[in-house]
C-alpha cells in the first residue's frame, strides 16, 4: 500500500503532503495536507467484504469513477453549497490510473464536522432536505437540457453511472437466493427480504407512471457523507451515485435518525423546496432498499459479526413486515 499512496502523491502538485487516514469502505480514503491547502485523497479499492455485484456494470470501472468526478464537478458549479471541487493531475486529468490500474482522485477539503459528530436539530434536519431537493433540481437540469438529450450535452457524452432501477432488484432477488443456498441466513428471513423486494419493486412501477420521479441520487446519504458548513450542509461521496428515484436518498437519511421530529424536518425541508408532498409509503420503500442494499452488499464483510443476526431480526420485524404488510413504520419504529 505505502507504494500505491507514494505514486498516488506524484501524480499531483502536492507540496510536502502530509497524510491522515480517514476511513477504507468502497475506497481508502485520506486527508492530505500541503503547505497550500487541504485535500481528500481517494485510492479507489474496496475493503475486503465489500461488493458492487448488484451492478451489472457496461464499462470498465475507470468510466464510472470519471463520471463521478465530473458530476461533483457540475454540482459545484450549479449549487449554493460549497461542494468539493475535483482536483486535477499533472496531466489535466480527473482521474489518475496507477501503474497496477489502481485509480485515484482527489478533492478539495470542505471545512467543517460532519452531521454525526455535532447535535442534531430540526434546524440541521430542514436543511439537509433543503440540499436534498437543491441536488436533485440540479442534475434534473443537467438531464433535461435544451435538446432535451439525456445528460449528454453538459458534459459531451453520456454520464455512466450505477442503476438502482427494477432491474437492480432483479440481480438483488438473485443474490438473496445465493445466501439461502449456502446456508448463510435462515431461509425465512431471506424469504421476507425477498417478498419487501417485490413491494419496492411494485412502488418503483407506480412512480415510473410519474413525472419527474427519477434522475441522478446521491445513494450514500448518511451523517458521515454530510458537512456541516458555515451553516450548509454539503453532501460528499458520490462513489455510488447512480440514476434512481429521489425519494431514495430521503429514505436513506430519514432511516439514520430515531427522533420523529428529525425525520419531519428533513421530509419538511425536501417537501417545501420541490413543493410537492411525499406519501409516507414511498419513503418507507426506500428505507427498507436502504437496508437490503447493505445486507447485500457488505454480507461477506458483516455476516460473521456478533450484531448482524440480531439486526437482520430486529430489520425484518420493524421494516420488512410492515413494508410488506402495508403498515407505516416511519415515525412509529426505532429502526
Amino acid at each position: 500500500m505505502e507504494k500505491i499512496i507514494q505514486e498516488s502523491l506524484e501524480r499531483y502538485d502536492f507540496k510536502n503532503p502530509k497524510l491522515e487516514f480517514i476511513r477504507h469502505n468502497e475506497n481508502i480514503t485520506y486527508k492530505v495536507l500541503d503547505e497550500l491547502n487541504t485535500y481528500v485523497l481517494r485510492v479507489h479499492k474496496p475493503i475486503e467484504g465489500f461488493s458492487l455485484g448488484i451492478h451489472q456494470r457496461d464499462q470498465e470501472i475507470f468510466k464510472y469513477i470519471e463520471s463521478e468526478m465530473q458530476l461533483i464537478d457540475y454540482a459545484k458549479r450549479c449549487m449554493n453549497t460549497p461542494i468539493q471541487k475535483p482536483v486535477k493531475n499533472k496531466m489535466g486529468e480527473f482521474v489518475s490510473v496507477l501503474q497496477d490500474g489502481t485509480c485515484v482522485t482527489v478533492l478539495e477539503w470542505v471545512q467543517g464536522d460532519t452531521i454525526n459528530n455535532i447535535p442534531m436539530t430540526e434546524t440541521i434536519g430542514k436543511t439537509i432536505g433543503t440540499m436534498i431537493a437543491e441536488l436533485h433540481k440540479c442534475f434534473n437540469e443537467l438531464e433535461n437540457n435544451e435538446d432535451n438529450r439525456p445528460v449528454k450535452n453538459v458534459l459531451n457524452h453520456d454520464i455512466k453511472r450505477y442503476m438502482y432501477d427494477q432491474n437492480m432488484l432483479d440481480v438483488i432477488e438473485v443474490e438473496l437466493s445465493k445466501i439461502i443456498r449456502n446456508g448463510l441466513m435462515e431461509k425465512d428471513k431471506v424469504d421476507i427480504m425477498k417478498d419487501a423486494v417485490r413491494v419496492i419493486k411494485g412502488i418503483m412501477d407506480e412512480l415510473d407512471e410519474m413525472q419527474n420521479m427519477s434522475g441522478i441520487v446521491h445513494a450514500d446519504l448518511s451523517p458521515s457523507n454530510l458537512i456541516f458548513s458555515n451553516e450548509k450542509i454539503v453532501p460528499i461521496d458520490f462513489s455510488l451515485s447512480g440514476y434512481g428515484f429521489y425519494y431514495m436518498d430521503i429514505g436513506l437519511i430519514v432511516s439514520q435518525y430515531k427522533d420523529n421530529n428529525i425525520k419531519r424536518s428533513i421530509v419538511s425541508g425536501y417537501e417545501e423546496t420541490m413543493q410537492k408532498e411525499i406519501p409516507l409509503r414511498y419513503i418507507e420503500a426506500f428505507i427498507a432498499l436502504g437496508v437490503i442494499l447493505f445486507i447485500v452488499c457488505q454480507y461477506d464483510k458483516v455476516r460473521t459479526q456478533d450484531w448482524f443476526d440480531g439486526a437482520v431480526k430486529r430489520w425484518c420485524e420493524t421494516i420488512f413486515n410492515p413494508l410488506i404488510n402495508g403498515k407505516s413504520f416511519v415515525y412509529e419504529s426505532n429502526q
